[in-house]
């Protein structure tokens, strides 16, 4: 299975009155046909400014970003026909909503933009859509108003798919929801991928949605990525003190009566951010070489996925006993 989504050492910035903030530094990341990665780190890691930055929403200020082997180029303008099949879902759906149309109306533009056909066959259509993202016919002649959080967002993927999409870049869908309308979306998302081959890069914050949904997780950390590798290695024994403690922060109902353990300290000022590891003013095995050595993201020796840390590679000196 070939990559559709390639994302080569991108970097994305804000300016900030004098200042320029580094939102993304240097992410590389590739995603495959039917696979979803998962994306996760706290508020203000750049996940959103990553996601963006792949749909061409955002500028960068280096790499590259290629979808189907095509360069993704940031634009206010129509955006070519070859890159329509790149899509994104928001996290609120009442801002991607038109409120004074019909939801049938509203993805019958999605598929006219993409597939000109006649009022039958684009019924039809609507119609189909509705039922792959589980709601109701009659659905069609409702206005948003008329439907739950849960529904909205129903609908704002089924918009989405209206332009028959090979990618989603989903962004927080399932964070304003309840756990039940959590669970249905997230579901959605993976029948998506299994069913249809749509690449997806799911991003959250919340380890244990992303770990029961994606094939891979990877870890952002105030603008890098952290650690990456398949689920069961990152969502169940990571290896980053950070992913570490996104887990210890996931509730577990074992009947235990333990809270989960919050992760100390707060997100640094990504305008200037710390030295050497940027995790290190938050870590609790924290070194001096970790405040002075820049980390790579190196293969981690007992599971071979990638982790910024200098405690799981051999290209840094050992952590004294």
């Amino acid at each position: 299975m070939t990559d559709v989504l390639e994302v080569q050492d991108v970097v994305v910035e804000y300016r900030v009155g004098e200042q320029r903030v580094r939102a993304v530094d240097g992410v590389t990341i590739s995603v495959r046909s039917g696979e979803i990665l998962g994306v996760i780190g706290e508020s203000g890691c750049g996940k959103s400014s990553l996601a963006r930055a792949i749909v061409g929403l955002n500028d960068i200020a280096a790499g590259q970003i290629l979808f189907s082997g095509q360069s993704v180029a940031f634009g206010r303008g129509q955006r070519p026909r070859s890159l329509r099949p790149l899509q994104m879902v928001f996290q609120d759906p009442s801002a991607s909503l038109n409120y004074r149309r019909r939801v049938g109306s509203q993805l019958a533009d999605g598929i006219k933009a993409n597939r000109p056909m006649g009022r039958v066959e684009t019924s039809a259509e609507v119609l189909r859509l509705l039922e792959v993202v589980g709601l109701p016919y009659s659905f069609a002649d409702r206005y948003p108003h008329q439907l739950s959080g849960g529904q909205r967002q129903r609908v704002a993927i089924a918009r989405t798919l209206a332009s028959a999409p090979d990618f989603i870049v989903a962004d927080e869908p399932i964070s304003g929801l309840d756990a039940s309308a959590q669970a249905s979306i997230a579901g959605l998302f993976r029948r998506l991928a299994d069913q249809h081959g749509i690449g997806i890069i799911f991003i959250s914050h919340d380890l244990a949605v992303v770990r029961e949904l994606a094939d891979r997780i990877a870890v952002m950390y105030l603008g890098q990525l952290v650690e990456i590798g398949q689920s069961e290695q990152v969502g169940l024994a990571p290896e980053h003190p950070y992913s570490q403690a996104l887990l210890g922060a996931v509730p577990l109902p074992d009947g235990s009566g333990e809270l989960p353990t919050e992760l100390a300290g707060e997100v640094p000022n990504p305008a200037n951010p710390p030295g050497g590891c940027r995790f290190h003013p938050r870590c609790p095995v924290v070194e001096s070489l970790c405040a002075t050595t820049p980390m790579k993201l190196t293969a981690a020796t007992s599971t071979g996925h990638l982790v910024r840390c200098i405690h799981v590679s051999e290209i840094y000196p050992r952590r004294s006993a």
